[in-house]
This record gives C-alpha cells, sequence and structure tokens, in this order.
C-alpha cells in the first residue's frame, strides 16, 4: 500500500549515511506530509518539524533538487514550497538499504 511504502522510505531514508541526520530528517519529512508524492510544507514549518535552522533547510531543497530527489513546483505564495517527490532517486535510496539490510542480516 501507498502508506508502507512510504514508510519503507523513511526507514531506508533514516538509515540512509549519503546524507547528514538534519538533511535525513528535512527528507522524512516531505516523505511523510506528502500526498500522491507532493509535498506542501512552508520552509518555516520544515525548518521547526526537523529541528533544522531555515539554511539549512534550503541548502538541503537545493542538494535534493540537484540530486533528483524532489522538483520543486513553484507556487504563487511565497510562504509554502510545494514539492514533487521524485520516485526513481527515492526507490534507489529503498534499494541500497535493503541490500544492505540482507548483507548485514547474513
Amino acid at each position: 500500500t501507498a502508506m508502507d511504502k512510504k514508510n519503507m522510505y523513511i526507514e531506508a531514508i533514516q538509515n540512509c549515511d549519503l546524507y547528514t541526520n538534519k538533511q535525513r530528517s528535512i527528507l522524512s519529512t516531505l516523505v511523510k506530509v506528502a500526498i500522491d508524492d507532493v509535498a506542501t510544507i512552508s520552509p518555516r514549518d520544515l525548518s521547526e518539524i526537523s529541528s533544522a535552522t531555515k539554511p539549512v533547510v534550503y541548502k538541503a531543497i537545493r542538494l535534493f533538487e540537484e540530486e533528483k530527489l524532489i522538483k520543486s513546483l513553484y507556487s504563487t505564495n511565497k510562504k509554502r514550497g510545494i514539492f514533487k517527490l521524485l520516485k526513481p532517486k527515492l526507490d534507489e535510496i529503498e534499494e541500497i538499504y535493503k541490500k544492505t539490510q540482507k548483507l548485514k542480516n547474513k
């Protein structure tokens, strides 16, 4: 189900050492608030929920865009960010996590 997939992404992100703790927290928050792969959240809320400063949030968003994890969909309301989650990269993180777990459990 969609919820299972979301939880799997979150678990994989939490265990992904490609990102810092704050970046993992920001990305997990985007996945948690997403509806049909679109996360609508203000940078302020993203900052509050993930316990990261706003500059860290903006930097993480730029990084996630560069790495094709998210795509910013621009809204007319500057106080709100709209982000499309890009499945191929999230699936890749999940796949790496699953393979690593399998090797650890041998």
